[in-house]
């Protein structure tokens, strides 16, 4: 950092989003290498902006969630994190404690994504449709995180868009040769996504069905009802969590296999408290064998789980 701000700079940036707002009618922007900035620039454009719009959203392009009190205290509304970095090891020793660590901590929403646009793809990076359904579900259940689709990520599009995260030169390779966007980027070619690959129908679907349930549970999905999860489990083939909103005598159960090659069996009793199962009725599976319905289940009901398979259950307070 120099010793003499160039103020005439400084005011040109404090003006750039306040001109795309009032042109162009944006209500949220993503400063990128916002924790470069210094924090009176970053407070003077967040001033500037809001002045204008007091719901206007601001987000961070911050990995660290050890940074997102510094991002809080500049008026930061959410934070890029590493969410899509962790999903990765979602097979691997310590990924449950790894993950609701950073959602406890984080004193900003993160923001929820299986890729970013300097990242490789989702669909390349986890090409089993088992793994790729778990990730999506948990990304969109999970307390306070906010979920991102990424352009293209809907088609299962395979080819990245920039090398700037998490890849080498080799990654812009990855289509058949004979593919007309071969090697192509599209933050500098001339790209078209692939629209006519039948097997985006299922991720279409698996994102239509995850923002329904989301949208059903939101206020649910707080930290403050964040009753009990996986890091402290057990059972480690299970990535589980739970909700309980004690006023309202509410439930949300989260289940999935994160065995991709084997079946687990799972007995709903056993993943919560005894005094909590003594409140509650039976459980409504809203989410299982790989679609929406409202089957009823007991809480003592065994169930195996196929390998990747989510469950997602909702109770409520016995009346």
């Amino acid at each position: 950092r120099g010793e003499n701000p160039n103020r005439d700079l400084w005011q040109y940036m404090v003006n750039i989003i306040p001109y795309y707002q009032q042109k162009f009618g944006i209500n949220g922007a993503r400063i990128d290498m916002g924790h470069a900035l210094p924090s009176e620039l970053t407070q003077a454009i967040i001033a500037k902006t809001r002045a204008g719009d007091r719901n206007f959203i601001f987000w961070s392009e911050e990995f660290d969630v050890k940074n997102t009190r510094a991002a809080k205290a500049n008026g930061y509304d959410l934070v890029t994190g590493d969410l899509w970095q962790l999903y990765k090891k979602v097979g691997k020793k310590g990924f449950c404690r790894h993950l609701f660590t950073r959602v406890r901590t984080a004193e900003r929403p993160l923001m929820g994504a299986l890729e970013l646009p300097d990242t490789p793809r989702a669909a390349w990076y986890h090409p089993e449709q088992t793994r790729l359904e778990f990730l999506v579900l948990l990304n969109y259940f999970l307390p306070e995180v906010v979920p991102l689709l990424n352009s293209g990520m809907e088609l299962l599009e395979k080819q990245p868009m920039n090398l700037g995260l998490d890849n080498t030169a080799a990654g812009r390779f990855v289509l058949p040769a004979t593919d007309p966007m071969y090697g192509k980027l599209a933050f500098f070619d001339r790209y078209q996504l692939h629209w006519l690959e039948e097997e985006q129908n299922f991720m279409v679907r698996l994102l239509q069905n995850a923002a329904a349930l989301r949208r059903q549970f939101l206020h649910l999905l707080r930290k403050e009802f964040l009753l009990q999860d996986c890091g402290r489990f057990p059972r480690k083939a299970l990535l589980y969590f739970a909700y309980w909103d004690d006023r309202r005598g509410e439930l949300l159960l989260f289940v999935a296999n994160r065995e991709l090659t084997k079946r687990v069996k799972v007995t709903f009793s056993q993943l919560l408290p005894m005094k909590l199962w003594i409140k509650l009725g039976e459980l409504t599976l809203v989410y299982a064998e790989r679609q929406m319905g409202e089957e009823i289940s007991s809480r003592r009901g065994k169930r195996w789980l196929a390998p990747g398979e989510v469950v997602i259950a909702v109770g409520n307070r016995r009346t």
